[in-house]
């Protein structure tokens, strides 16, 4: 959820500023004629968002967020990190309690968009913790998510994301309570394993076995170990 979409293109919900905005409190910003970058500020929106920390002001007196500084939102959501002429840009962390989504890591023009680390805890003890790449929101490039149960088991997924969900060559790994693992490793299909690949059973010498998946599954567990 976006707290802070295009403030330069909505100053007129700007109501408070909680410092002078003379342009003798500001220093010059270098690189951007006619805008001056202040130490700190503190603004307050009508949808009731506040923000604390630079701002820059353009020639016309309105200031936005620039540099670094906090903006929260009324549902408790925040954000904290770098900003560029109103827009969340560079490294940053953004909570939001509700959901119990944590991202922390890189935006380019008010998007999550470069490497990041994204948390997310469930209702039931469960949590979520994928460190990769995003781009545009989504996980897209290599990355690799952890899903760990109330109980301590976990599921692993390796390898490259395209718009959300893995494709190509990858890993999926369980995890029991007791830490006995079993790994699957082959081709990705929107998400699924599909056709040749591997399979390794910690509770079985950790031999590499040849298998085959068909949507996920595997359809010929191999012969001997006590697999058939």
């Amino acid at each position: 959820m976006y707290i802070n979409s295009h403030i330069s293109n909505n100053v007129n919900q700007l109501i408070t500023l909680g410092n002078s905005h003379s342009r003798d409190k500001y220093a010059f910003s270098a690189g951007y004629p006619g805008m001056y970058l202040s130490s700190m500020n503190h603004l307050t929106f009508t949808d009731g968002r506040t923000y604390i920390g630079q701002t820059v002001v353009s020639l016309t007196g309105i200031p936005v967020p620039h540099g670094y500084g906090t903006m929260t939102s009324l549902d408790g959501v925040y954000y904290r990190g770098n900003w560029h002429q109103g827009q969340r840009h560079g490294t940053g962390l953004q909570v939001d309690p509700s959901s119990g989504r944590t991202y922390y890591g890189a935006f380019v023009n008010d998007r999550e968009e470069g490497y990041a680390i994204v948390t997310r805890s469930g209702y039931f003890g469960e949590t979520r913790h994928y460190e990769g790449f995003i781009y545009w929101g989504n996980r897209h490039g290599q990355g690799i998510q952890i899903e760990t149960m109330a109980n301590g088991s976990k599921t692993i997924f390796e390898g490259t994301w395209e718009d959300d969900v893995l494709e190509g060559w990858g890993r999926y790994t369980t995890t029991s309570v007791i830490g006995a693992t079993q790994t699957y490793e082959g081709w990705f299909v929107n998400g699924q394993l599909q056709g040749q690949g591997y399979m390794v059973d910690s509770s079985r010498g950790n031999q590499r076995w040849p298998v085959t998946f068909a949507a996920g599954n595997v359809i010929n567990p191999p012969v001997g170990m006590g697999w058939v």
